[in-house]
């Protein structure tokens, strides 16, 4: 499972015997790629940003790990760069 920096931080502490990770696959002729995230808005804003011409998921979790959705959301909202 490949996710991105921010879920990893998300799990870093929790000291439970069973974490839920909410996954995507992406199916390709030669593999299967299983993605892992720890909410909808994270796995949500990876989808739309696989969508985008030349962005593909290994770029989007490089973007999920250097900010949060919400992050992400407000940059675009305010037309800014990070």
């Amino acid at each position: 499972v490949l996710s991105p920096m921010s879920t990893f931080y998300h799990f870093q502490d929790v000291n439970q015997d069973t974490i839920t990770l909410i996954t995507h696959l992406v199916v390709r002729e030669d593999q299967h790629t299983l993605y892992g995230f720890h909410n909808q808005q994270e796995r949500s804003l990876f989808r739309t940003l696989i969508k985008v011409n030349g962005v593909g998921p290994k770029l989007a979790l490089t973007i999920l790990s250097g900010m949060n959705a919400n992050e992400f959301a407000q940059c675009i909202n305010q037309n800014q760069s990070k």
